[in-house]
């Protein structure tokens, strides 16, 4: 086996009262030639005093063995030194389980895989590559941001001057993958080849009270996208407003005059109101959002499936599109459970006569899924990434070709 393969000549510590894993695991890595030592706990108190002492370079723990400790365990081993890669298995319920690897992922815990024991006692005795394969996958989820202050003179100067830029991401009928629109969302160029990305900057913007400002710095970018990019007939093209920012009547009335001024039809663009903000928003913004639907706006409810209000403003304002969040999609993939409720949400949006995007679709398996679940619109790296105005044009040309 090769040196640098993932597993070779290092240290497993494995913690479980499953009588077979043991015979699956030493079988698994005989065969593969991968961690040589391997150290078994049968004291679950011992656990992280052994993963201290053991300096193993990945940790099986099965969640069944732990019990009630478990969530002691998880805080304890991140306020510990201790980076390990953690395989956890369980045979409890998905959603128990899957909500427990999600919690450690907050703790910035490194879950390279989560699995059933069932699973578990499928794969590894037949396919010998199993946990080489778990363990070649990097550390990407549960990862802390790190966030700099951002004075707001830097903000302010930043937007007056078109530093944060508008980039447009395309929206595709899922059905017959002809493209229909885009997405507006903040880029700011840090370089000749590097964006910052809006969760670098985002807070900043509110915590500075400059999200108005940056809103209709993304319409007028996208009015002026609209007019050189946007084909004959119906193209919309659609911008990010916070629900604090929607809810208000002085908003509506700056965003109509500034498309009015424009002469834009109010049939290109489109308003997504973001999941944020308290409830007694929502009479409000329904109010708001009835106003621009009257005129003829496409209005969508943002990050459906990840807000705590989401029903309450989905019974309270008339949106005329519903954009499932992208994390209920991956969810999704390979929990039986989030599938379910990703075809209800679907359904949902459907009963209430909106328009389905699904964001997030980044291969052919998820956009098989949500045809099938009778979404409309689909939006996601399977497509593109968002594109700045002269790329989209490139890109338009070529799916119309």
């Amino acid at each position: 086996m090769p040196e640098n393969s993932p597993g070779h000549g290092k240290r497993m510590l494995v913690a479980t009262n499953d009588p077979m894993a043991p015979y699956w695991i030493q079988q698994c890595c005989k065969q593969q030639g991968i961690f040589h030592g391997i150290q078994w706990i049968s004291n679950t108190d011992e656990l992280l005093a052994e993963l201290k002492k053991f300096n193993a370079d990945a940790a099986f723990v099965d969640m069944d063995f732990i019990g009630e400790k478990l969530m002691r365990f998880l805080n304890d081993l991140a306020l510990s030194e201790v980076d390990v890669p953690i395989i956890l298995v369980s045979s409890c319920e998905p959603r128990i389980f899957h909500a427990v690897a999600d919690y450690a992922r907050s703790l910035a815990l490194n879950i390279v895989c989560a699995i059933s024991r069932s699973r578990m006692a499928r794969e590894v005795p037949v396919n010998g590559d199993f946990l080489l394969r778990i363990l070649g996958r990097t550390k990407t989820e549960g990862q802390p941001r790190t966030i700099l202050p951002i004075p707001r003179a830097r903000l302010t100067n930043a937007l007056h001057s078109g530093e944060i830029v508008a980039h447009f991401q395309p929206l595709h009928h899922a059905g017959s993958g002809r493209i229909i629109g885009a997405e507006a969302l903040a880029r700011w160029p840090i370089s000749a080849t590097e964006l910052l990305p809006p969760a670098a900057f985002m807070k900043a913007i509110g915590d500075h009270g400059l999200m108005h400002e940056l809103t209709l710095q993304m319409l007028l970018q996208s009015i002026s996208f609209i007019k050189s990019a946007a084909p004959s007939g119906q193209f919309i093209c659609s911008i990010n407003v916070s629900a604090s920012l929607a809810a208000s009547w002085e908003w509506m009335d700056s965003a109509l005059r500034v498309i009015r001024d424009a002469g834009v039809s109010p049939e290109n663009i489109g308003f997504e109101v973001t999941e944020d903000g308290a409830d007694d928003l929502d009479k409000s913004l329904g109010g708001v959002i009835a106003n621009l639907r009257m005129s003829g706006f496409q209005c969508a409810m943002d990050d459906f499936g990840v807000g705590g209000s989401t029903l309450g403003r989905l019974l309270s304002v008339p949106f005329n599109q519903i954009k499932i969040d992208k994390a209920l999609l991956h969810a999704a993939r390979n929990q039986a459970h989030a599938k379910r409720v990703l075809s209800k949400a679907v359904s949902l949006a459907k009963d209430v006569r909106a328009q389905v995007v699904v964001e997030g679709v980044e291969d052919v398996d998820d956009l098989g899924m949500i045809r099938r679940m009778d979404a409309d619109v689909a939006q996601g790296f399977l497509y593109s990434r968002a594109l700045s105005c002269k790329d989209f044009i490139d890109y338009m040309r070529r799916s119309l070709a």
